[in-house]
Formats: structure tokens, C-alpha cells, sequence
């Protein structure tokens, strides 16, 4: 048995090729595992469903996180499209100054 880090991650967005003047609908949902529990930002191999315009197929790649959010690599075959490996990242928004978490009313 190994002990590590499991990622797992949905996220969606559009999708836009160079060919094509119109954006897609895209998600993608990945599972990433790690032994290297202390090295946040070690590359992670996944696999992974992806959904565009439409069709659902399986996908690979690398997620990498930074400072400034994740980082993913992916490699997918559509069936009208072809082999298709887009690079996507996720921002991480700063806090406002001056926000505060509102807490529950009480009961």
C-alpha cells in the first residue's frame, strides 16, 4: 500500500480551436495521486474524463500546482477533431481587503 495525495478536480470553461471562430462548452473532470505528500508542487500524471461540444472521452496528462493556481496539460482524441492537447490553468483570486466570513445565524 502506498500513502500519498489524491487530487481530484472538476473544472469547465470554453474551449475555443484555431480553426473555428466560436467557442465550445468544456469541462474536464481528473483524478491525480502523488506519494510525494510534501512536495505540493511536483507534476502529477491524471486521467480523466473530458466533455466538449457535445462528446465525452477519456483524457491524460499533467497537473502542476503553483502559486498562482493549477496548471494542466491534457491529451485527448475527439472524434471530430483529432488529437487535441490544450494547456488550461485555474486563477486563484486574492481575498478582498476588508472581507470577512459571515457566520451561520444562530439557531
Amino acid at each position: 500500500m502506498t500513502i500519498g495525495i489524491v487530487l481530484e478536480e472538476t473544472m469547465s470553461g470554453w474551449i475555443r480551436l484555431d480553426a473555428e471562430p466560436v467557442e465550445q462548452p468544456f469541462a474536464f473532470t481528473i483524478r491525480a495521486f502523488t506519494p510525494r505528500v510534501f512536495s505540493l508542487s511536483t507534476p502529477r500524471a491524471f486521467r480523466g474524463v473530458v466533455r466538449v461540444a457535445g462528446q465525452e472521452v477519456p483524457t491524460r496528462g499533467v497537473l502542476t500546482i503553483r502559486l498562482g493556481g493549477p496548471h494542466y496539460e491534457l491529451d485527448f482524441e475527439h472524434p471530430t477533431w483529432g488529437p487535441c492537447t490544450p494547456k488550461a490553468r485555474s486563477a486563484i483570486r486574492p481575498i478582498p481587503p476588508g472581507w470577512r466570513r459571515r457566520s451561520s445565524p444562530a439557531r
